[in-house]
């Protein structure tokens, strides 16, 4: 069932996809994957997102967040920028058997930025992680909101996880 569209969800979706113009609404559903990754790896451990904030105040950023202390620092520093901000929301991750993946784009120009979680690897051996980041931004052709955004996305993946690397690439997207 969809999840309920804010405005910063319908502008994320305009980003990651460019149907989304004209799907955008109350009751769209909201889309996290812009590509699937080139890379030859399967994408072989399911992930659950858990954040996707359009307008929040984080700087650009990449890390694992295995705690409820840390998962409310990165939610005070994603919603600083609102004028009455949710009381941390804890429930959200069972940090006992989950962990957080955070990608944070930083500042972007317009609301035509966007950033997902495309794809986790988990080596069995080493139980190391391999995060594929997709960071989209706007085309010539694109029609975007003028206003300043900090794209960021947090997606949950369980636990036991070894070391995390983020691997990121850039995509341009064509509006026409």
């Amino acid at each position: 069932m969809p999840r309920p569209v804010t405005r910063a969800g319908c502008l994320a979706s305009l980003v990651l996809a460019a149907a989304a113009v004209l799907a955008c609404g109350k009751s769209a559903p909201r889309l996290m994957k812009i590509v699937p990754p080139e890379e030859p790896l399967s994408c072989n451990t399911p992930f659950q997102p858990v954040l996707d904030q359009g307008y929040s105040g984080a700087e650009r950023q990449f890390r694992v967040i295995g705690d409820q202390v840390a998962w409310c620092s990165l939610w005070e520093e994603v919603y600083r920028a609102f004028t009455s901000p949710p009381p941390c929301d804890t429930s959200l991750i069972d940090f006992g058997r989950e962990v957080a993946l955070v990608a944070g784009m930083g500042g972007a120009p317009s609301g035509c930025y966007g950033i997902a979680v495309t794809c986790v690897h988990h080596d069995e051996t080493t139980l190391d992680l391999l995060v594929y980041v997709t960071e989209a931004a706007p085309g010539p052709t694109c029609i975007c909101t003028l206003s300043l955004t900090n794209p960021l996305t947090v997606v949950k993946v369980s636990r036991p996880i070894g070391n995390a690397t983020f691997i990121s690439r850039n995509v341009t997207l064509d509006c026409s």
